[in-house]
């Protein structure tokens, strides 16, 4: 059930690893916090249909994503801290970037899509995180084991970029997303089940 994101790891990793030597002096923590500030303001400039603007915006946070997890390895500091903060906010920038989008469509169908597709992010999240530290407990060799899904970090990319990028299909792309990260929940709540049993 894995999708993109353990295959594209290391070739996002080596795209971004020239700049991540333009931010080797900066702190891993502080690159986290100011792509997490861009990401709020690509939700708040599509709120204002600043495509354009939100679009780069979110391709910015992604890319502070990725370096500040290559600096802190290339520092020695990656730490449980860290990833705690990063996932932390991945997870707040990816439900208001839906909102932004909705309030930019101004439609009542754009705001029941965003409320649907933020609506499914918490049972996704219980199934990844509660299994994980399920299998950690089976499993002491690994921090934390995460169970793929359909819908990952390249997945969300994807569909939040087209967003930006087309918002005229900003309500059926929320659909489709809220219903492929249902799936992907369910097939890994089975699997997990049968790990468990």
């Amino acid at each position: 059930m894995e999708m993109y994101d353990d295959s594209l790891r290391p070739i996002s990793e080596q795209v971004l690893a020239p700049l991540g030597k333009l931010f080797e002096r900066a702190s891993p923590v502080a690159i986290s916090l100011v792509g997490a500030g861009f990401g709020v303001a690509a939700a708040i400039a599509a709120s204002q249909t600043w495509w354009l603007v939100a679009l780069a915006a979110w391709l910015l946070n992604r890319t502070l994503d990725g370096i500040d997890g290559i600096v802190a390895r290339a520092a020695g500091a990656n730490t449980d801290q860290g990833g705690y903060l990063d996932i932390t906010l991945d997870l707040f920038v990816y439900a208001m970037l839906p909102l932004g989008v909705a309030a930019g469509i101004g439609t009542t169908q754009a705001w029941m899509a965003a409320a649907f597709l933020v609506a499914t992010f918490p049972v996704n999240t219980i199934t990844w995180s509660y299994l994980a530290g399920l299998l950690n407990r089976r499993n002491s060799r690994t921090s934390l084991p995460m169970a793929g899904g359909l819908i990952e970090g390249a997945e969300t990319i994807a569909f939040y970029t087209a967003m930006l990028l087309f918002p005229q299909f900003g309500v059926a792309l929320m659909f489709v997303m809220a219903g492929l990260v249902v799936l992907g929940a369910g097939l890994r709540f089975r699997s997990g089940w049968e790990q468990l049993r």
